[in-house]
């Protein structure tokens, strides 16, 4: 139920109703309830409807509201039986009975696969899986595909090698505060372009499909070093020689210590897969 989720609204509730005043909700209980709703908007629009869950028109009432000086209490309570009442309009209009138990599973199965990994901040019209999608890859970039370094010394593999994390990077690699340029892309478009909600979902779903063939290229590119006939790959790597921060060295040794050239190889082989599949994009690689 939703009023199991937005608990902040009980203590208003009961204090009007069993002392017969109002105790308006603090400006940090509104916040919390707008940041939840939000949330509930991103994952059903997400999962089942964008175009009855919508995302966008809420935050334009919130706008008009905040612009206006309207009692935001009043208005996020208000958005709150709104919710509710869209939701169950849609369970009437499928015909289903239990379609808000089913849809809560739903949503709890594909969030718990893509919520594993970090979520990197981007602008709010990228949902909630993009920024898990692109925590996902800038891990890969700064935890696992480091260490191929280590292991590799023909020049045509390291080559290659350094194309994928150039074209990775383009994608994910966060430095600092700054998003990635692709990201960076994505935040102006969707901060100054007059976008419907269609077209948001398109240029979301555009930007994993194109990483996504990026993804399979380092799959790849992985079973090709499992292929390789050399003895170096059979040794445990060695991490004395690595060029990288304190931190970021510690998550590589951690990842791989004890491994074998293959060994790594393998395991980035098995991050990557997995990555694929939480998040849906097995058909995204390219025609031989």
């Amino acid at each position: 139920m939703l009023t199991s989720i937005f608990l902040f609204t009980k203590r208003a509730r009961l204090l009007s109703v069993f002392c017969g005043v109002s105790m308006p909700l603090s400006n940090v209980e509104i916040k919390n309830l707008i940041d939840k709703l939000r949330t509930k908007f991103d994952e059903y629009a997400f999962t089942y409807s964008p175009k009855y869950f919508d995302r966008g028109a809420f935050e334009s009432r919130l706008k008009f509201a905040e612009t206006k000086k309207m009692n935001l209490e009043a208005f996020i309570l208000a958005e709150i039986t709104n919710f509710e009442k869209i939701k169950s309009d849609y369970e009437k209009k499928q015909g289903q009975g239990e379609v808000s138990r089913k849809i809560d599973n739903l949503i709890e199965a594909q969030m718990k696969a893509v919520a594993k990994y970090p979520s990197v901040r981007l602008h709010h019209h990228c949902g909630v899986e993009l920024p898990h999608f692109v925590g996902a890859v800038n891990v890969l970039l700064e935890e696992y595909l480091p260490v191929l370094w280590l292991v590799l010394s023909d020049n045509s593999y390291r080559d290659t090698l350094n194309e994928l994390e150039q074209k990775l990077s383009e994608f994910a690699l966060v430095k600092g505060a700054k998003p990635p340029k692709k990201c960076e892309d994505l935040i102006h478009l969707f901060t100054y372009a007059e976008l419907k909600d269609v077209e948001i979902e398109k240029i979301r779903n555009n930007f994993m499909k194109e990483c996504a063939f990026l993804l399979h290229d380092a799959l790849d590119f992985c079973v090709k070093i499992l292929e390789i006939r050399n003895s170096e790959l059979d040794q445990p790597v060695r991490f004395d020689k690595m060029h990288q921060s304190a931190e970021r060295r510690k998550k590589i040794t951690e990842h791989f210590s004890g491994r074998t050239g293959y060994g790594c190889a393998l395991k980035i082989n098995e991050y990557i897969d997995s990555l694929i599949s939480d998040f849906r994009l097995g058909a995204f690689r390219r025609r031989a």
